[in-house]
């Protein structure tokens, strides 16, 4: 397992899906790290979108496993034991091959606030979601890191219309939870 510690799950592809997001969880709770990685297995399987999880336990491992590369969206808690999440994703955020980044959280340390502030004003940082995140959250982050490349590449064309790109997102995020069953709130 080339020694980035955690553990890579082999969801990936089923017939007829877009090539497989590749999504690494980081939560130092193994019941937490679970239940992550089956929600996103779950909206996955009933949008159509392929995913390959992969697992961490510590801020250590994010780093060890973002550059590896290839990682599309890191969620990842914002304290955890042997390293925390926010002070991991500091380290690689600024590259432009970063994966965007969502936090989770029960509770955020006022310790945490000048990071996640910072990290805040980074367009490849998406939030902090609260813990447990709702089916309708991962549908939400899985639309958008399987849509990552082209929205890249109209956010670039400068004769690109914001408002179309935003509704884009919102249309496929819809079709996705209406896909797992779910409405997404207008």
């Amino acid at each position: 397992m080339d020694n980035l510690g955690g553990r890579q799950l082999a969801v990936g592809q089923e017939a007829g899906q877009e090539s497989a997001v590749q999504i690494l969880v980081a939560d130092d709770d193994g019941c937490q790290r679970e239940f992550v990685s089956s929600a996103f297995e779950r909206v996955s399987g009933d949008c159509g979108v392929g995913v390959d999880l992969i697992e961490a336990q510590n801020g250590p491992e994010v780093v060890r496993w973002v550059a590896r590369g290839g990682i599309q969206l890191v969620v990842s808690d914002v304290m955890m034991i042997g390293g925390n999440g926010p002070e991991a994703v500091s380290e690689f955020i600024d590259s432009p091959d970063s994966p965007h980044v969502v936090m989770m959280s029960g509770r955020v340390s006022p310790e945490q606030v000048p990071v996640l502030t910072r990290l805040f004003s980074n367009p490849k940082f998406l939030g902090v979601f609260p813990k447990p995140l709702s089916l309708e959250s991962v549908g939400l982050l899985l639309t958008l890191a399987s849509t990552r490349g082209q929205i890249r590449e109209d956010l670039a064309d400068p004769s690109s219309d914001p408002g179309q790109i935003r509704q884009r997102i919102l249309d496929a995020t819809r079709v996705a939870c209406e896909a797992s069953g779910m409405s997404l709130r207008k």
